[in-house]
Formats: C-alpha cells, structure tokens, sequence
C-alpha cells in the first residue's frame, strides 16, 4: 500500500536512490508513496541507518554517491581499517558457504577476535550494503522455517545437529538411486536420516527439500557477495557503513 511503511515500500525508495538522486517531490512521485509515509521511511529508517543524504542541491542520493573523505589520511585510514575487517568477512562468509569452512577460519584467529571482527563485519554490512543485509535476514528466516519443519515433522525438539541432519536427509533423498556408502554423509548421522526419511509424510519431506534448496541457493549468493567485497578492499575500496570498531575519520556529504 502506498501509506504503509513496509520492508516493500523502504526497498523501493532504495531502489529509486540508488539508480539517480532525487527531490523529495521526484521521489514521491517515482515511487508512488504519500509525501508523509515517505518522509517517515527516509528520516526513520534510510536517514537513521545512514544509507541516504541530502546532497548541497537538496536531492536525495545514496550515502556511496555522497561519501567525501576530508582527507588523504583519512581514506587511507578507512582503508586499513576495511582491510583489517578481511578476516571478520572471511569468517561471514565462511559461515554461509560450510560451518566447517567457518571452524577452520575461526581457528585461525583467536576465537574472541574472530567474534568481534565478525560482529564488526555484520555492521558494516547492515548500515553499508542493504541488498546484502536484506539476503541475511531472509536466510536468518529460512533457518527459523527448516527448525520449526524440522520440530513439527519429528514431533521432538531440534537436536543440536539439526541443520546437517536436515541437509543430509536431503542430499539422501536427492542422490537417492546412489550407493548410500558413497555419498558425503557422516556414519553417524546415515541411519538416523534414514530414520527420518520413513517417520517423516510425504509432503513434509517435500517441504524440506523446497526449503534446502532455497537455502543453499541463498548461501551460495551470500558468500560470493560477501568475497566480492574483500576483493573490493584488497584493491582499496573501504568498506561502506559502520561498526563499533571504526576509527574516527571525517566523512561529509558532496
């Protein structure tokens, strides 16, 4: 609805800043949003999370097309601290594409640093890249549907290993005309798949199978997304957004 602030209307004003900048008038009149919803989702939401500014002629643009370094020191500033968050986004990353990619990672790094420059990468990714944020938050709910299935399809709480017997049963029934022997999956968790893959009705089972299927399609985007980024920083482009952790620089509008 056009007077309604919804996840829908506040990415179709990014949609809109991103491609070009805008008056206030010219963006009502763009998106199709009343003057007061629209003011609210810009001063609340994109304003607040520092996504769009207002540039000297008074149009809308998006915070990457206004961010002016005052000086050399403080890009280079930025830059370092961009390239010390690597590991922080390696350890993002490495969470989406294999929880073992993502043990090993945190293991290269003392556990606590690991966390804080993972927490600080999740920041800047939050308040810097919306489209990336907003495919976290859809796999954050992906994960909450797979456990609730998983409960209400068993009938008994999520064990702690859940996820890869969820990932498992579907790899089972996907490659089901193969060896079991052959396939990628632990001893350990074979006969309870199997198990699960008799207790479980038919179209349960099919659910689940909709539901990886989403889920590895969304942590293969979010990953590359994610090595995207630090080759953009290896090759000195600072992150965009904020965390906890930044350094104080001056940034302004232009």
């Amino acid at each position: 609805m056009p007077g309604e602030i919804s996840a829908e209307n506040i990415k179709k004003v990014i949609d809109v800043v991103r491609k070009k900048r805008l008056t206030s008038t010219e963006l009502e009149k763009e998106t199709g949003i009343s003057e007061r919803t629209l003011r609210r989702i810009l001063s609340k939401y994109l304003c607040y999370w520092e996504l769009v500014a207002k540039d000297k002629a008074g149009n809308w643009a998006w915070y990457e097309t206004t961010r002016v370094y005052a000086t050399n020191m403080d890009l280079e500033i930025a830059r370092e601290h961009s390239r010390k968050l690597i590991q922080g986004l390696a350890a993002l990353g490495a969470s989406f594409a294999d929880p073992e990619l993502y043990a090993g990672k945190a293991k290269e790094i003392a556990i606590q640093e690991a966390s804080a420059l993972k927490e600080a990468a999740e920041d800047h990714i939050r308040t810097g890249y919306p489209s990336i944020s907003a495919q976290i938050t859809n796999l954050n709910n992906l994960n909450a549907q797979r456990k609730n299935l998983y409960e209400n399809a068993t009938g008994q709480p999520a064990p702690n290993d859940w996820p890869s017997l969820l990932r498992d049963l579907h790899y089972l029934r996907k490659y089901q005309r193969a060896v079991p022997k052959k396939l990628p999956i632990p001893k350990e968790n074979l006969k309870m798949v199997q198990k699960l893959i008799e207790k479980i009705p038919a179209d349960k089972l099919a659910l689940i199978d909709k539901l990886e299927e989403e889920l590895q399609i969304g942590d293969y985007q979010t990953y590359k997304d994610i090595r995207d980024l630090e080759r953009k920083i290896e090759h000195g482009e600072p992150l965009q957004g904020k965390c906890k952790l930044c350094p104080a620089i001056s940034v302004s509008s232009n």
